[in-house]
C-alpha cells in the first residue's frame, strides 16, 4: 500500500488502463508467430504465455477496481464549496411573446 495524491492516482489509473488495453490486444489473432515450412505447410505458435497474460490482465483489473473504489470513497466524503446558483442555471427558458399569440 502506498500513499499518493489524487492527481497522481488519476494519472496512474490512466496509465494502467492503457497498459490493460495493450495487453488485451495481445490476445488477438495477431499475437501468434507464423512459420512457413515449404510452400504449403505453416505452424502457428503463441508469442506469449496465455495464462501469464491472463494473470497480468486480472491484476490490472483488480488494481483499477481498487483505484476506482478509493476515488469513489474520497468523492463520497469530500465536500467542496463553490459559488454557483444551480437553481438559476437549471431554470426553464422563458417563452417569447411571438409564441404566445
Amino acid at each position: 500500500m502506498s500513499k499518493m495524491t489524487i492527481s497522481k492516482l488519476l494519472e496512474l489509473q490512466k496509465a494502467l488502463k492503457e497498459r490493460k488495453k495493450d495487453l488485451s490486444s495481445l490476445t488477438a489473432e495477431n499475437s501468434k508467430k507464423i512459420r512457413y515450412w515449404g510452400s504449403t505447410e505453416k505452424s502457428e505458435e503463441p508469442l506469449y504465455d496465455a495464462v501469464a497474460l491472463d494473470e497480468m490482465v486480472t491484476e490490472l483489473n483488480n488494481a483499477l477496481y481498487e483505484i476506482s473504489a478509493e476515488l469513489k470513497q474520497i468523492n463520497a466524503t469530500t465536500e467542496i464549496e463553490i459559488n454557483v446558483d444551480f437553481k438559476h442555471l437549471m431554470r426553464p427558458i422563458p417563452k417569447t411573446s411571438k409564441l404566445d399569440g
